[in-house]
């Protein structure tokens, strides 16, 4: 059922925010998930329901998103391996990917922050302010266990609706794994007067 549920709310969002990309509208959606059992009040796995249970009034409003240009997914698949005629049938754009910028998956601009941990590892992340003109968000980490988490920087101040800033997740394994650890979970939170902006954080250590 969370098909039809989801393409629902989609179809919602982008009829109260017709510029907004696909991106934008899971990033609302992702962003701006409850993470508590509607069943008994405990917080949910990440694997079990993702970034949680969606609710439509504060994805209509979610403070900041977290953009995707279609170039980006280009130069994603590129970094897959994937062949130019490949790459054609997925796009119908006739690409050459040895001259394309390769991004990683773990660079790709999505809502969450997902990295294979060995010693340490930086992510960069882009959000898009859609909420007040002049407002400021300040950061909030819930660290995977045995995972340090440094943002910089740790503040984001707009002045304006539609004005990005860039920001830089380090995630650093701290002498607190536990053995045969294999993953832990978190959120990263941006945290305004009206906004909680949160990204689900997984750890895979390596």
């Amino acid at each position: 059922m969370s098909c039809p549920h989801l393409s629902g709310i989609a179809a919602l969002l982008k009829h109260s925010h017709p510029t907004w990309s696909p991106a934008a509208i899971k990033s609302a959606i992702m962003t701006t998930a409850d993470i508590q059992s509607r069943r008994d009040d405990q917080p949910a796995d990440l694997f079990a329901i993702g970034a949680g249970h969606v609710n439509p009034l504060k994805a209509d409003d979610p403070g900041l998103i977290y953009d995707i240009h279609p170039a980006e997914y280009i130069g994603y698949l590129c970094s897959l391996g994937y062949t130019n005629k490949q790459v054609w049938i997925i796009t119908r754009m006739s690409i050459k990917c040895k001259t394309q910028r390769k991004i990683p998956g773990g660079q790709l601009n999505y809502p969450s922050l997902s990295v294979t941990l060995g010693r340490s590892q930086t992510l960069i992340r882009t959000v898009t302010n859609v909420g007040q003109g002049n407002s400021s968000y300040y950061v909030k980490i819930t660290p995977p266990i045995g995972v340090r988490v440094a943002v910089k920087p740790s503040e984001l101040h707009f002045t304006k609706v539609g004005q990005n800033a860039k920001y830089a997740v380090t995630f650093i394994r701290t002498n607190e794994t536990r053995l045969h650890q294999q993953f832990a979970q978190g959120y990263l939170l941006w945290v305004s007067a009206k906004h909680s902006v949160r990204s689900p954080i997984s750890v895979q250590f390596g």
